[in-house]
């Protein structure tokens, strides 16, 4: 009988170790499968966020870019910084309200030579040679020749 007995403990540990092997099988093989299923979520989801921030940003670039044009075009028609008249300090001054007006840095007044009132020669900026072409535009961005930034 005892080695009945024996048998039997043998059986009970391997239906046991079988059955422990089959559950630790199983749990590895869904923990691949849930993080392959989640890496693969995530990711796509990720892409079509990235694809509409993407999109966002460029409308708001796009609608900022707009509105310096816009700006600038208001700024081009007013009849005081045509008028003979006018000093080059009040036109500073006028510059300056519209520039902190619009939250921007500074305003500079360049002649029909590409001279700023600065003193600096803005001729071979891409903004003056497509201003003087009677094209309102924003231009890349350049490094100031004033405070070394690019604005």
């Amino acid at each position: 009988m005892a080695k009945l007995h024996i048998k039997k403990n043998s059986i009970g540990l391997n239906i046991g170790l079988a059955t422990g092997l089959m559950t630790l099988i199983f749990l590895v093989l869904f923990g691949i499968i849930a993080c392959a299923s989640t890496y693969s979520s995530v990711k796509t989801t990720v892409f079509t966020d990235m694809e509409h921030t993407v999109e966002v940003a460029a409308e708001r670039a796009d609608w900022e870019l707009q509105s310096f044009l816009h700006i600038s075009e208001g700024m081009g028609l007013d009849p005081a910084l045509s008028d003979e008249n006018i000093t080059n300090d009040e036109i500073q001054t006028l510059l300056t309200a519209r520039a902190e007006k619009y939250g921007l840095e500074r305003g500079n007044f360049i002649d029909i030579n590409g001279t700023g009132l600065d003193g600096n020669n803005y001729s071979d900026r891409e903004y003056f040679q497509t201003a003087m072409n009677g094209t309102s535009s924003v231009s890349e961005p350049v490094v100031s020749k004033i405070t070394g930034k690019t604005t």
